[in-house]
């Protein structure tokens, strides 16, 4: 990997500045649910990750993230043409624009 490319840097900063607290197996007792699981998200909730996911891959489709075909791309393809929705907001940013404050 040549130094000062997208990739040698990708998650560099946050890698370094990170700290690590040790805490053990678990941090906290969960008490509900019963069983101690997270529970599915709705269908909405899914609706809302499915949508934010396909933007994220439209910002990634231009970068070496997938042209190298990168873990970080998986369900995207690379187009070195960068993508129209650059200019646009994210989903969640565009709901919070549009809801009444």
């Amino acid at each position: 990997m040549e130094r000062g490319t997208e990739l040698d840097v990708a998650g560099a900063y946050s890698a370094v500045f990170m700290s690590m607290k040790r805490t053990g197996v678990r941090t906290s007792m969960i008490v509900d649910p019963a069983n101690g699981r997270i529970p599915p998200l709705t269908p909405e909730a899914q609706k809302i990750a499915s949508a934010d996911r396909d933007f994220r891959l439209a910002l990634l489709q231009a970068t070496e993230t997938c042209k190298s075909n990168s873990v970080a791309c998986r369900g995207g393809k690379y187009d070195p043409k960068p993508s129209a929705r650059r200019a646009t907001l994210l989903p969640l940013q565009r709901r919070a624009h549009e809801s009444p404050r």
